[in-house]
């Protein structure tokens, strides 16, 4: 389990907990804690430890030797403790994993880009589908 905690993304910042793994698809999922003790809302700049509830995030991520890998991120809301915000509650962010109400990690993003640029929708799609990867040539 901890060579798997290095080949995923900020390590800093996310605890792996358990994985397992599909044999049927081929599909590995890790599930994650952040390990943040407080959040700042991007907002109004306000830093707060108060949690209001937790919730799951589901990213998909770069594949592994052809494995498809999703990520699942336990991440929390917190209160936000500026009596002047208009936001009351928001949720912790991990930047440099994912951005906000994104359903792919930042890497992934990167590298369907790169393939879109290169080949283009059609053909971009194909190639990414071979590698494991779930995008339509729109998405690209």
């Amino acid at each position: 389990m901890k060579l798997l905690q290095h080949f995923l993304p900020d390590s800093q910042k996310l605890r792996l907990e358990h994985w397992h793994f599909k044999d049927s698809e081929p599909h590995l999922w890790a599930v994650f804690t952040s390990t943040q003790t407080r959040a700042e809302y991007p907002a109004c700049r306000q830093s707060s430890q108060r949690v209001h509830s937790r919730y799951q995030r589901t990213l998909e991520d770069l594949s592994m030797a052809q494995c498809r890998l999703t990520l699942q991120v336990k991440v929390r809301k917190f209160f936000c403790l500026n009596p002047t915000c208009l936001r009351r509650i928001f949720t912790e962010r991990i930047p440099a994993v994912a951005a906000p109400w994104a359903r792919k990690t930042l890497r992934l993003v990167l590298q369907l880009q790169q393939f879109g640029l290169a080949l283009g929708g059609a053909a971009g799609s194909t190639l990414v589908k071979q590698l494991g990867y779930v995008v339509s040539g729109s998405s690209l």
